[in-house]
């Protein structure tokens, strides 16, 4: 399926290349065709197959089972789909010292990482962001990924924060005694030492 050109879809399509992965039919489309591939895998004797968008991952009880099954998605890919797959395919032993890299996550059998690049990331984006009307959305974001991992240390060393929770600062108009008040969490004061600090409304006189 031809849809957009080599303008960045501004174009007519030149023939060779297909929709983009943004585009409402290619949902659709995957589900369609990977639904038809994992039930051929699950036939597949001592193997289990997991896709997320176009992450696959395959757990076996041997090599030899775990290899059968990527050769019959290659096969797939090419004459059914007539896609050609990356060539970084990796086949290894789960271990204490081996996780599951998987959708950004390595997974280990009693605790969840998250990757390095991805915990890169988070502190060069939160610290570029700072003082910003962009660094709200950044925390959100990256806690998205950060709580379903066992990654509560580094939140709490990068925000300061001590939950995430502490994330949801709302701003309150309800009066107490006749006052507005804030509900706000509480947080270090070693998380605004040497910042720049953003005054978004205040009462007088308290």
């Amino acid at each position: 399926i031809y849809a957009l050109g080599d303008t960045n879809g501004l174009g007519p399509s030149d023939g060779n290349t297909g929709l983009g992965i943004g585009l409402t039919p290619v949902q659709s489309l995957v589900n369609y065709y990977t639904s038809q591939l994992a039930r051929i895998v699950s036939k597949i004797e001592g193997v289990k197959l997991f896709i997320y968008c176009d992450n696959f991952l395959i757990i076996g009880f041997s090599p030899a089972a775990v290899w059968k099954a990527i050769n019959t998605i290659k096969d797939y890919a090419a004459n059914v789909m007539e896609q050609m797959l990356h060539e970084n395919i990796g086949v290894q032993k789960l271990d204490e010292t081996h996780p599951i890299d998987f959708v950004g996550y390595l997974f280990y059998k009693d605790h969840t990482l998250i990757r390095k690049q991805i915990k890169y990331n988070f502190k060069k984006k939160y610290y570029q962001t700072i003082g910003t009307e962009k660094h709200r959305q950044v925390l959100a974001s990256y806690k998205g990924w950060l709580q379903y991992a066992d990654a509560l240390h580094l939140w709490n060393k990068v925000t300061g924060m001590r939950k995430f929770s502490d994330l949801n600062i709302n701003v309150s108009d309800i009066s107490r005694n006749g006052e507005r008040f804030f509900e706000v969490p509480t947080i270090s004061a070693s998380f605004i030492v040497n910042r720049e600090i953003i005054v978004l409304d205040f009462i007088e006189n308290v």
